[in-house]
């Protein structure tokens, strides 16, 4: 798949066109927040705004499915919780506002595709001695970790790190997705300060549960399409869901 990948990134311009003349299907553009199956012990959180739904739509079918397959919640917010804060410094206070009631839950952000949909990856941190399960970052220099797809334990050492981060974001008041390195790079900030021995967080391959596109293979669980523009995601996650995916829209 690697092989197959170079080709695509040459294609650039048709991933464009294909963008700006195909969009795709969005079935849950016109819906408010949803929460799926509550109550369960792990729990999966996206959020997205209406100008990402081309590609988001395709995020949460896939999120949605997985959910039900291995009968966990799902929460997803179809728009922002602080007006004039750019979206993606909100994934705290989401998290924050369900984790209390589950054992453990998942960031996902809203450009992923979960490829393994029979893996239960994220049962066994549920019992870690770690309350946070992370994936490195390959972009070096900006963070340590990459914050599109993370679990966090029931705990007040996870709480303490959301809290802090959220702190941060209403403070600040970020309009954009860079603003003071991002919320990414705040957030692993966070964690290194209050966990520089690494006690409380555990650093994972990026292979794990968190791939790029670049690094997938036969066997990637989660392929997250960090940093790629509209272009790419549109086409390649319409295409993978509608052929692998058994989900029905009007369910």
């Amino acid at each position: 798949m690697r092989e197959r990948w170079q080709p695509c990134v040459d294609l650039m311009p048709f991933f464009d066109y294909c963008a700006a003349h195909f969009p795709a299907k969005q079935p849950f553009s016109s819906l408010s927040n949803y929460v799926f199956n509550p109550g369960r012990s792990i729990a999966l959180c996206t959020l997205y705004t209406p100008e990402i739904v081309s590609y988001a739509a395709e995020a949460e079918k896939s999120l949605l499915s997985y959910c039900l397959r291995h009968d966990y919640t799902a929460y997803i917010y179809r728009a922002g919780i602080y007006p004039g804060i750019h979206p993606t410094w909100h994934k705290a206070r989401a998290l924050l506002n369900h984790l209390g009631d589950h054992r453990g839950i998942v960031w996902v952000d809203a450009d992923t595709l979960i490829l393994k949909q029979e893996r239960q990856v994220f049962e066994p941190f549920v019992a870690s001695p770690e309350p946070l399960h992370i994936c490195k970052d390959f972009a070096k220099g900006i963070s340590s970790y990459n914050a599109g797809v993370f679990f966090f334990q029931n705990a007040a050492w996870s709480r303490e790190v959301l809290e802090d981060t959220d702190r941060f974001a209403l403070e600040k008041r970020p309009r954009n997705l860079w603003d003071y390195g991002s919320d990414q790079k705040v957030m692993c900030d966070i964690i290194l300060q209050r966990d520089l021995a690494c006690e409380f967080h555990e650093a994972h391959e990026m292979s794990e549960f968190n791939t790029d596109p670049r690094f997938m293979d036969e066997n990637t669980f989660l392929l997250h399409f960090m940093a790629y523009p509209p272009g790419y995601k549109i086409p390649w996650m319409h295409y993978w869901n509608a052929n692998n995916l058994d989900f029905r829209e009007q369910d």
